[in-house]
């Protein structure tokens, strides 16, 4: 088997191997880095990420075919990530969704940790609770007053595209990769609006009818309390699209939800960080 930095000539090769979403980046102009894993001239596997920092880098994904695991494929696309990141300072991280019981799952992590990788507690995460549970939960703090939130619609893809040619249509100036998220013709995009003035925009996206995934989430220039109520009111406003049984995915990298989400019953974090330095021997 052999690796080796992907040239956009020779991506097609990989296609069902990297995700359409990643495929797009990577023949995009955006900087990002493909190592591909072959087996003769077959596609065997994939690593694919960028540098999110000046010396830290972000793998996207990791996917070797079940037929070559445990044959060391996965070790040589980390050696080639790791021969690229020459910088004794740089740093890779790695984030993964944890299903509990699930095999693979484990498997990624006992991988992780024998090349050397070390699990971050302290990492951004991604919580799984029943939408009802969420709503109907009695432990949000005084102040979260969703209900006095009346001015919340979903916007049409017309009136996204208005908000991409027209940046003055939201106070505040979102930035415009945030932006990019927020208007996405796939996604389910709330506004609130408030006296002219912006209280907040989310979009999410829905999948298999009963999952709701927090995408992006924008509330500026406000205080917690009103920040996490608007958002709260938000999801209410999602429940309309949704049937009985649905389940609430939300990312908590902020302090305020991850503190919300851990102490909220039913609530699971499915997200693992681990990360490693590229000085670092393997033990």
């Amino acid at each position: 088997m052999l690796t080796g930095m992907i040239e956009k000539k020779d991506i097609e090769k990989f296609d069902g191997v990297l995700p359409p979403i990643l495929m797009d980046r990577f023949q995009s102009r955006l900087p990002f880095t493909v190592i591909g894993l072959v087996d003769e001239e077959t596609a065997a596997g994939v690593l694919a990420g960028c540098l999110t920092e000046p010396h830290v880098f972000r793998i996207m994904h990791l996917f070797v075919h079940p037929d070559h695991r445990r044959k060391g494929g996965g070790s040589l696309l980390m050696d080639s990530l790791f021969q690229i990141l020459d910088h004794p300072e740089s740093t890779v991280e790695f984030s993964f969704l944890a299903k509990e019981g699930d095999s693979e799952s484990d498997s990624i992590g006992a991988f992780l940790q024998n090349y050397g990788f070390t699990k971050k507690e302290d990492g951004p995460r991604l919580f799984r609770i029943p939408l009802k549970s969420f709503l109907d939960s009695g432990s949000f703090p005084p102040g979260f007053q969703s209900s006095k939130i009346k001015n919340i619609r979903t916007l049409t893809n017309r009136e996204k595209g208005v908000l991409q040619s027209d940046f003055g249509a939201i106070d505040n100036g979102l930035r415009s990769e945030k932006l990019s998220k927020l208007i996405s013709n796939d996604s389910l995009t709330q506004i609130c609006i408030e006296k002219d003035r912006l209280m907040g925009c989310m979009t999410a996206g829905i999948s298999g009818n009963r999952e709701l995934m927090v995408i992006e989430y924008f509330a500026p220039d406000v205080g917690s309390k009103v920040r996490v109520g608007v958002f709260k009111a938000f999801i209410e406003a999602c429940r309309n699209h949704l049937p009985g049984g649905s389940i609430l995915m939300l990312p908590a990298a902020d302090e305020t939800y991850d503190r919300m989400m851990t102490r909220l019953k039913g609530a699971k974090n499915l997200q693992s960080n681990y990360v490693k330095t590229v000085g670092e021997t393997i033990s």
